[in-house]
């Protein structure tokens, strides 16, 4: 396994299926693999050991697994993490994780339509969590250049806004830029890049944001 952790993600994938292993064992495999990734925080490779691991699952794990690959990937290879996560939220009783992950990535390919459509596939107790708001913000952000309205969205749920996600803060972020409210977005992206768990990738998005008001505002 130390040296699967080391090799090449496709030269390691190549020598498990090679060995013959059965199943449940190479089921094992790809969890123990996927587990060491995340010890290190490398997220794109531990999402594709779980990938691997959901096809070699069935029912509820396979789903489970398929959701988490999902998850891991939604920065490093969205198209995978789409194949991965359509199935369990068209699939009733309509996984609402599954259904907030795939609609918010199809928000991010552009294909807002079926992002629409996937959320109409949730109970309407849904409407008021705080997932259904901050994927409507992006929603909206998406389909409608009105930045006093994103805005007026992000403050009528002010109960929300300590724990939106910091793929939700880089939308308002960008909003508040927009408006030239750049003292809020510095305040706001400086909460989020405080925490020390925060995915490379959104740490980068925040960093450059921050630098393209700093020179918008001539410093």
């Amino acid at each position: 396994l130390v040296a699967l952790e080391k090799a090449g993600l496709e030269l390691s994938a190549t020598l498990i299926a090679d060995a013959k292993i059965d199943k449940c064992k190479t089921l094992q495999i790809y969890e123990r693999l996927a587990n060491a990734a995340k010890a290190n925080n490398d997220l794109p490779r531990a999402g594709y050991w779980l990938a691997l691991a959901s096809e070699q699952s069935t029912g509820e794990a396979k789903f489970r697994l398929a959701l988490e690959a999902a998850q891991l990937l939604r920065h490093s290879d969205v198209s995978r993490a789409l194949e991965l996560v359509q199935n369990i939220a068209h699939t009733p009783p309509h996984n609402p994780e599954a259904v907030y992950l795939c609609a918010e990535l199809w928000v991010e390919q552009g294909n807002l339509p079926e992002a629409e459509t996937l959320l109409d596939l949730l109970h309407p107790r849904e409407r008021e969590t705080q997932r259904w708001w901050e994927t409507l913000l992006r929603l909206h952000y998406a389909t409608h250049a009105d930045y006093a309205e994103d805005l007026r969205l992000w403050n009528s749920r002010s109960e929300f806004q300590e724990d939106a996600s910091a793929e939700t803060v880089v939308y308002v972020c960008a909003v508040l830029g927009q408006r030239g409210e750049f003292d809020k977005a510095f305040a706001l992206s400086q909460s989020r890049l405080e925490q020390d768990s925060l995915e490379p990738f959104l740490r980068c998005r925040l960093l450059e944001m921050r630098a393209t008001f700093y020179h918008l505002q001539g410093c």
